[in-house]
This record gives C-alpha cells, sequence and structure tokens, in this order.
C-alpha cells in the first residue's frame, strides 16, 4: 500500500509543476491465497460480493480508508480486513460505474437485488449479464468508467 500511496503521490506532484489536475485513487487490494480467507485492503473502493449457496452478500470491510494519494491526510493508518470466499462462490468486483448507474427516472441500479436474482444461475457469464442489465437499466449509454471482473474460487479436488 506505501508503495502504491507513494506513486499517486510522485504523480501529484509531477501534475502540479505541469498544471494537471491532481487525482485521487480508489482501490481494493486483495490477497486471496488457497484457503478460504481474502484479505483486503479498501482504499475507498466498493466492496466485492460474494455469490455462494444462492446468495448474495457484499463482504463487509467497514470503514473504507481514504483513497490512494490522500493518505497525509488521515491520521490513521491503512488497515486490511478479512472476509470469507469459499470454494464454489464467485467473487464479484465493479466499478462506481455500476453502482452509480441511474435510469431515466434517477434511481441507481440496484446492483445487489440483481446479483441476489442471478445467485441460482450459473457464474458463468455473470459479467456480461450484469453489463446488458445495466444498459437496459439506464437506456443510455455510460456516463462512468464500467468496469465488472469475476472471480471464482474452484472446488478443492478430491
Amino acid at each position: 500500500m506505501a508503495a502504491l500511496e507513494t506513486s499517486v503521490v510522485r504523480q501529484n506532484a509531477f501534475a502540479s509543476l505541469t498544471g494537471e489536475p491532481e487525482r485521487l485513487v480508489t482501490a481494493l487490494v486483495l490477497d486471496i491465497g488457497e484457503g478460504p480467507v481474502v484479505e483486503a485492503v479498501n482504499c475507498g473502493h466498493i466492496a466485492p460480493f460474494v455469490i455462494h449457496d444462492g446468495d448474495a452478500a457484499q463482504a463487509d470491510l467497514g470503514e473504507p480508508a481514504v483513497p490512494l494519494g490522500l493518505a497525509a491526510l488521515s491520521p490513521a493508518p491503512r488497515k486490511g480486513t478479512r472476509f470469507t470466499f469459499p470454494p464454489g462462490a464467485t467473487m464479484l468486483l465493479c466499478t462506481d460505474g455500476v453502482t452509480e448507474a441511474r435510469d431515466p427516472r434517477g434511481a441507481f441500479y440496484p446492483l445487489e437485488e440483481r446479483l441476489r436474482a442471478y445467485a441460482r444461475a450459473p457464474s458463468g457469464g455473470l459479467a456480461a449479464r450484469l453489463e446488458a442489465d445495466l444498459r437496459g437499466f439506464t437506456r443510455a449509454a455510460p456516463r462512468d468508467d464500467i468496469a465488472i471482473l469475476t472471480l471464482r474460487r474452484t472446488e478443492p479436488s478430491p
């Protein structure tokens, strides 16, 4: 995390010299090992969703730390937290372009509700289904970047 913070701070120092705007970066750093527990450091990003046994829930990562580039403004150091990603589960990660998308009346896209509806379907093609549903919901071109990544934890070999 320190290396990422330093990189953004350096970029911002260069940007201030060249008249470019400074930036902050939201990030979610995950350490996914062989066991079912994932360690996460959340720097202002959307927490992942875990889809398992016919249900979908957002991982409880607690209060996120400040985005990268802003650590000097926070008295507390960034801390890791853990959540379970069991065998057979799918993890969905996405940008705020998904969660902040709105329909023509201004209602936000109900991501968790949609994931619960898809939880019993096979996980293959989940990102494509969400992308198509999101476009149908907004009935417009995206106003923000949209990225959707799914990870599937395989069952252990017998």
